[in-house]
């Protein structure tokens, strides 16, 4: 059997460290509404290997989290979080071409291999097994629309079994019972699963034979020295990738740990898409990612991450992309790499032996390599995958998966969407080579975060040989014991605790950004508002005045889920310093822990300028405060505005913007206002677990909000706690329909003060009478070019013909014209199409057919589901209802891709000469229908603008990030 590096086993640790998290995360009540009642209950006989003589009782009493990630009619993944363990998946699967219903289902076999066995699966927290054998037994189980209403399943599973005779098996096992929003009792409690055996066909006899036999999991399919390696420095060809983006506050966020393997001498990374792209969950763009690369020295070390890396390319489809490492001067100077070389053909067969290299996160610091072999062979989603029985978890992804000759014969993925955490599947190469080899030579893209992330990554390096640290925003200095260590992994925290003591204490440094100077007179509202709808689970059992090194501060201690977390907040400037702390187990190292927080030194600067006018322009909208308030905003686009009462700290409020669906896109005020009233109810009837409930106060589909805005959808309501009748919190929302989008404004008052919320909701309605909107529609009489002349030649030179976007503002987009020493501003999608159709120069198709065409960022109706939209078929001339125009056994994408005729044979007619000459220009078809292009100065290829949403996202996907000094410069 396969077995990590386990987690640091010290609860304390790892519930500090929970907690602290949790606090980071504003929880919504829509999130609540998917939270169902459920109970899970297992029962693990000694030497199983996932439960390991342990019991569990996962369940909503117990503040666990489940999510169903996958229901069909013949199999179900249930995920759980809990404090006791990482994650834990329980799947099961009906027999192939049957459906789940009540009965016994026996002779289950792992469930990513179950061929036409039934299936089954408990792991996780880094325990899986190779080998399963189980059975479940299904007291009900309901799909309604693909969604999962309720579900009743006992359970009994072995770990690498030593005969397929699940009854007369003598191998340790583990059992349970899983209740998903059902009546029917639980079959296992607290004394253990008597009920369930009985019910899966055990009897207590055969049950006590499972303490016969314990599993060795010194397993030589775990490898450890490099000479069990097909080549023995194989290991130094794999990475392991840190990737980055800037969170709301525009700090520097490790988004994702993932892994990557070196194909070439010079550096260059193949791994995962979705390792190297952060997708915006608003719209599903792409945000900018930059890149900490680590390198492998030794088998048994820590990679040595003192590299950054910069994208080459990127496609979705495939899942895969490339990176280029470069060196951090005075840290790094690597100018060859250790590689591996890319298999051209598929020669692996069906129980040929695999080694899986990569970093799964719990695996530990170290690279984990896995050796088994290929158990199948599948082709889904468009690509050709390969099945294994090497288990691949989380951050494994973009690994190495080599044959015996250490040839790369896939890279391992999460993306196949079978199982959780895509147990055992690998991308085969066969599907990627086409598309490397038209990649690997290109120039790697430039990015606004790589000096950012040079800087972050010079101050993890230096902080692990320093006893100093500081930070920037806000600004303090901190110290530590020689022997205790700094851990600081992005810009958003910083841990200092001694690594190599499981038991021994932990600090935990975040702070959290306000729109003006503040005091220690917002310190309860915060915690107030970080709880959100916890705020009746969790109390402040202690709030009282501090001072840490001459600084005031709040002493505070909450009670969350049964334990309780102590807490300083210190204001500094426009922040407020969160320092979590625990003195480890028995106080161990109470002295120690007390010490370094009183060397915390604060920097004060006294200088935030507070901002009280903000504008945006998808949706448009203005809003100027006054009476005390100020604004902070955000780098999001569905979160974009916090807005704070200076003089009432318990007042909050926001701005977010919903996008309308299928479902919502047609509802008048009423018909929208009855939607939210039933999201409220189905939300109230599930929530009871966290003690909460919503009350509607009043509600007005026509509120006259101000003399600008006079049919707004008002809602007032309160949450308060069902056992003791509190009012916690006081709310208000208004929702403005614009275009496809609302405008949601939402008043947080967390006091139960009814004549204060009253005063606050009078003044809150008297600033935002400044609020107007613009129109979400195209106006023929408006001046969308906007435009402004260039006034610094130098960064003109080196910036024409590429989109530029504010990231240290609100994301806008500019067209920098490659001629005419100008540049305008995109807007709404209808103003940059009509930017790109203004300035576009007419080309014959023979000349636009010399420039390669760029696949990404495709959107649009697709009638043969080739990839390729039909207004982009169109404008190639392929048949946008066949989708192999050309009858060759290749799909146009594919043939598109590969830099292939899609209409005929033979290769395109590219000129890379000409392609590089017409970098930044737009064309227009003239001998079709004026359809308009775009050469992407980046790569060379033309990126087709189709409808006004097209050419609004492609502009903006391609768009290079730019600071406000430097866009003052220009």
């Amino acid at each position: 059997m396969i077995t990590y590096q386990q987690p640091p086993k010290n609860f304390m640790k790892k519930i500090l460290i929970l907690v602290f998290l949790l606090s980071l995360v504003l929880f919504s009540q829509a999130k609540a509404a998917d939270q169902k009642v459920f109970r899970i209950m297992t029962e693990s006989d000694s030497g199983d290997y996932i439960g390991q003589n342990e019991s569990w009782d996962f369940s909503n009493n117990n503040n666990s989290k489940i999510s169903v990630t996958k229901a069909d009619e013949d199999e179900v993944v249930f995920s759980v979080e809990d404090f006791n363990v990482s994650y834990m998946t329980f799947e099961f699967a009906s027999e192939t071409g049957k459906t789940i219903s009540s009965g016994l289902y026996t002779s289950a076999k792992r469930f990513p291999f179950r061929g036409s066995y039934n299936g089954i699966n408990i792991g996780g927290d880094g325990r899986g097994c190779n080998k399963i054998l189980g059975a479940f037994y299904v007291h009900e189980y309901a799909i309604n629309n693909g969604v999962l209403e309720k579900a009743a399943i006992d359970f009994v599973q072995i770990c690498e079994p030593n005969s397929t005779d699940l009854y007369n098996n003598t191998r340790p096992k583990l059992y349970g019972s899983i209740r998903y929003n059902s009546n029917i009792s639980n079959s296992c409690d607290i004394q253990g699963c008597a009920e369930a055996k009985k019910i899966l066909g055990f009897t207590e006899e055969q049950a006590s034979t499972n303490n016969q036999e314990t599993i060795n999991t010194n397993n030589t399919n775990i490898i450890t020295n490099t000479s069990d390696l097909p080549k023995a420095d194989a290991h130094k060809a794999i990475v392991k990738i840190k990737s980055y983006a800037l969170n709301a506050d525009n700090k520097l966020a490790l988004f994702l740990n993932g892994s990557g393997v070196i194909i070439n001498s010079s550096g260059i990374v193949l791994t995962n898409q979705h390792v190297a792209i952060l997708e915006d969950d608003f719209d599903n763009t792409n945000r900018e990612s930059s890149y900490i690369v680590c390198l492998t020295e030794e088998i048994n070390k820590e990679p040595e991450c003192k590299y950054t890396g910069k994208l080459i390319a990127s496609d979705k489809d495939l899942d895969v992309a490339l990176l280029k490492i470069e060196n951090i001067a005075g840290y790094s100077n690597k100018n060859t790499f250790s590689f591996l070389n890319l298999n051209t053909s598929d020669s692996t067969s069906v129980n040929n032996e695999v080694t899986a290299l990569g970093y799964p996160s719990i695996g530990g610091d170290t690279i984990t390599i896995t050796k088994g072999v290929i158990s199948g062979k599948e082709n889904k989603y468009n690509k050709n995958w390969l099945k294994t029985d090497a288990i691949i978890s989380y951050g494994s992804s973009g690994g190495a998966a080599i044959d015996s000759n250490a040839g790369i014969i896939g890279i391992t993925s999460g993306a196949h969407s079978d199982t959780l955490g895509s147990l055992g599947y690998i991308i085969n190469v066969t599907s990627l080579n086409s598309w490397i080899n038209s990649n690997t030579g290109k120039t790697p893209q430039s990015n606004s975060l790589n000096t950012k992330t040079i800087e972050l990554t010079k101050k993890i390096l230096n902080v692990k040989n320093g006893n100093e640290f500081i930070n920037n925003a806000p600004a303090y200095k901190i110290t530590k014991p020689s022997d205790w260590d700094f851990t600081h992994e992005d810009e958003t925290a910083l841990i200092i605790d001694k690594e190599s003591d499981d038991e021994g204490g932990l600090i935990l440094i975040s702070a959290v950004k306000f729109p003006y100077n503040i005091d220690t007179g917002i310190v309860e509202a915060s915690i107030k508002r970080d709880l959100s709808f916890l705020i009746s689970t969790a109390s402040i059992v202690k709030n009282e005045n501090a001072t840490i090194n001459g600084n005031n501060a709040k002493k505070i201690i909450i009670s969350a889920a049964g334990k309780q977390q102590n807490y300083y907040y210190i204001p500094i400037d426009n922040y407020l310093l969160k320092v979590s702390y625990d003195y480890g187990q028995n106080d161990k190292d109470k002295a120690t822990i007390d010490n370094i927080i009183n060397s915390l030194s604060l920097i004060k600067s006294g200088q935030y300028t507070e901002k009280t006018e903000y504008t945006q322009d998808n949706p448009k909208f203005n809003i100027k405060l006054s009476n005390s308030w100020v604004l902070l905003p955000r780098n999001s686009k569905e979160h974009p505005l916090f807005i704070t009462s200076k003089t009432n700290k318990f007042a909050f409020a926001d701005i977010e913007i919903v996008k309308t669906n299928d479902n919502t896109k047609n509802l008048n005020n009423n018909e929208f206002l009855s939607h939210i009233e039933q999201q409220i109810k189905e939300a109230n009837s599930l929530r009871n677990i966290y003690d909460i409930k919503t009350e509607i106060i009043k509600k007005d589909a026509h509120f006259k909000l101000s003399n600008n805005l006079t049919d707004v959808i008002m809602i007032d309501f309160i949450n308060k706690s069902v056992s003791a009748g509190k009012v916690l919190t006081q709310d208000r929302i208004y929702c403005i329909k614009t275009g496809d989008k609302y405008i949601v404004i939402s008043l947080n008052y967390f006091k139960d003060d009814a004549n204060g919320y009253s005063d606050i909701v009078n003044k809150f309605n008297g600033m935002l009478s400044s609020l107007t909107l613009g129109s979400s529609q195209s106006s023929s009489n408006m001046n969308v070019s906007q435009e402004t002349n260039v006034k610094n030649i130098s960064m003109y030179n080196s910036l024409k013909g590429k989109i530029i976007l504010k990231v240290e503002t609100n994301g806008e987009a500019f067209y920098i014209h490659p001629t005419s020493k100008k540049m305008y501003y995109l807007g709404r999608p209808d103003d940059a199409f009509a930017i790109m159709r203004e300035h576009g120069v007419g080309i014959t198709n023979a000349n636009l057919s010399k420039i390669p065409v760029g696949l990404n960022n495709l959107t649009g109706s697709d009638a043969d589901f080739d990839g390729l939209p039909d207004l982009l078929e169109d404008a190639i001339g392929t048949n946008k209802n066949n989708s192999d125009s050309d009858g060759d056994g290749y799909n146009d994408k594919s043939e598109l891709s590969g830099n292939y005729n899609p209409n005929g044979s033979g290769k395109l007619n590219l000129d890379n000469n000409f392609s590089g000459a017409q970098k930044g220009k737009i064309f227009l078809q003239v001998e079709r229908n004026g359809e308009a292009w775009y050469v992407n100065p980046a790569d060379g290829k033309r990126y087709f603008l189709g409808r006004p949403t097209d050419a609004f996202q492609v502009m903006r996907n391609l768009g290079l990030g730019i600071s406000n000094i430097n866009f003052d410069k220009l």
